[in-house]
């Protein structure tokens, strides 16, 4: 559907919950419902049987002739949500549904959205990294308006993940030197991550999957040998969480960021300086000096990593670095610039601030401008006013 003109069948297959509750506060969440699937064109003879089926999704039941200003935050995202999947849409949006309720009613909207996937497209935006290992086939990681990745759980976690996690609980006269040679022993570029209280954590990398057998019947020999001097009452095994592949994109863009930045500056330094020596020296040819700016730059992006990560961002950076000071009549066209394209939005705005007291100041010169006729005494004779004396 690309016609404008369709906008009533796209009505009736899209269903959208903003971020922001959009409620009518004297209707109740019936009502509510009601409202919204005629909107979406749901026969009337249907519209009752759909709106108790969604109060029943959506736990609403006991709230159904309530007005909506007198329910909770939550119970509110609850309708929002109702309002959204009623009616059976095809493409459903939601945007952060769960922001702002409680675990239960958390978990059984997942399961309401996971009952309703089937058949139809569900856009979820979250901040919550377990929601949308969850619910949604497919991520998109979004940091500072830009999509740094797509994929599934299992895509994102090997190739952005650090690894699996290894928990070991130890007792009381546990030996750590002794574990992290055994755990080394079997993987060898295992990593220490942690120690919290009783718990023991390493980070094992994907590359070595196939030493985690030998590792694990090793700890399993120790747990089950009761003259163990190790001190391993149990351990457990998780893989990378979604929140560590988000932290991970986010170091790695800020160190980005920094390189890039670093770059620019050299950049705009090396063009500064090769034009103040070509004003010096004429027999310095500038291929020379551009030559030298590009070895020198090649020797700051290999010291700073990955060369062809740092390729090609190089390409049109050092604009923001470069001080320019722009002059008064500069400034004042880009200030009219800006005003005559937010005149040409609002066009009524346009009217009223030149057209209205252009006008006015015209009707109050022509009344300005009209003849009274001739002066008139202030007497009684002239008025038509008599006075007499007794």
């Amino acid at each position: 559907f690309r016609d404008p003109n369709d906008m009533d069948a796209i009505r009736r297959m899209t269903g959208v919950c903003p971020q922001h509750d959009i409620l009518f506060d004297n209707l109740s969440p019936r009502e509510h419902l009601e409202f919204f699937a005629a909107v979406k064109g749901i026969h009337p003879s249907l519209i009752e049987f759909e709106v108790m089926k969604t109060l029943r999704d959506i736990d609403l039941t006991d709230k159904a002739n309530s007005s909506s200003k007198h329910l909770s935050g939550g119970q509110k995202r609850k309708l929002s949500i109702g309002i959204a999947i009623i009616g059976d849409p095809k493409i459903v949006i939601l945007d952060e549904p769960t922001a702002g309720v409680d675990p239960y009613s958390r978990r059984h909207m997942w399961s309401v959205l996971q009952n309703k996937r089937h058949g139809r497209v569900i856009l979820l935006t979250t901040h919550f990294m377990d929601e949308a290992d969850i619910l949604a086939d497919r991520k998109a990681v979004v940091s500072k308006g830009n999509i740094r990745c797509c994929g599934s759980s299992l895509f994102l976690k090997n190739k952005f993940g650090i690894g699996y996690h290894l928990t070991l609980v130890l007792e009381g006269h546990s030996k750590e030197n002794a574990i992290n040679k055994l755990v080394i022993t079997h993987v060898p570029k295992a990593e220490k991550a942690r120690r919290h209280g009783r718990e023991l954590s390493f980070i094992l990398p994907h590359n070595a999957v196939s030493n985690f057998a030998s590792l694990f019947s090793a700890i399993e020999q120790e747990i089950n040998n009761k003259s163990s001097k190790l001190g391993i009452s149990s351990y457990g095994v998780s893989m990378t969480t979604l929140e560590e592949v988000f932290l991970h994109l986010e170091r790695d863009e800020e160190t980005e960021e920094d390189t890039v930045d670093n770059l620019s500056k050299k950049i705009v330094r090396n063009r500064a300086l090769s034009r103040s020596l070509s004003l010096q020296n004429k027999s310095t040819s500038y291929q020379s000096l551009q030559n030298e700016s590009n070895n020198a730059l090649i020797q700051d992006a290999k010291a700073a990593g990955d060369f062809e990560t740092c390729e090609s961002p190089i390409k049109g950076i050092g604009l923001d670095s470069i001080e320019c000071h722009p002059n008064w009549f500069q400034t004042l066209i880009a200030l009219l610039r800006l005003r005559i394209l937010r005149l040409r939005r609002d066009i009524k705005k346009l009217y009223v601030m030149i057209f209205l007291p252009l006008g006015l100041a015209v009707l109050g010169l022509f009344v300005n401008s009209m003849e009274t006729g001739k002066l008139l005494l202030l007497t009684s004779i002239n008025f038509m006013v008599f006075v007499y004396f007794v």
